[in-house]
């Protein structure tokens, strides 16, 4: 384990998973349209961030005030673009991706922390590389249920770069 996955352990220990998800601000929905649409993807810590934009928003969409303006589509997409990235850039980094055509869900780690995203579009290289990529257990760790702590622990993993 390390800091981030750390930080996260603890932070899903304090919620109660029997008590409504936490209501998302409209700010915090609107800073990570933004990362997804603005930000280059570069180093790890970018990966961390976008990655942790597009759980908010998949957390987001969940809630019944944001139900009609935020698209799966759009989510989804954006899921498969940074997988896209993290297979051609990232091939000897510290980030894995797995995805399990069983479950249709495509996991990736970053930093001890893993990410998953079920019935994403079936992109030929994702299929050709990550269903062959080492597997990855899920931890049991509902991100969604954390998202907004997750987002502001990424956006300080992105500009003090731990």
């Amino acid at each position: 384990m390390g800091f981030v996955s750390d930080q996260v352990n603890a932070e899903y220990q304090k919620i109660d998973l029997k008590a409504p998800v936490a209501p998302i601000s409209r700010a915090s929905i609107d800073e990570a349209i933004r990362i997804l649409r603005k930000l280059k993807i570069f180093h790890t810590r970018d990966v961390f961030l976008y990655l942790s934009a597009i759980n908010l928003l998949n957390a987001a969409i969940k809630q019944p005030e944001y139900k009609k303006e935020l698209g799966y589509g759009f989510i989804k997409g954006k899921a498969v673009l940074v997988t896209r990235i993290i297979i051609t850039r990232f091939k000897y980094g510290n980030i894995r991706y797995y995805y399990a055509s069983d479950e249709k869900c495509l996991y990736v780690e970053v930093y001890g922390v893993v990410f998953s995203f079920h019935n994403i579009l079936e992109d030929p290289l994702i299929i050709e590389e990550a269903t062959n990529a080492e597997k990855i257990v899920w931890p049991e760790i509902r991100l969604q249920r954390i998202a907004m702590p997750l987002f502001e622990l990424a956006k300080t993993v992105y500009h003090h770069s731990i």
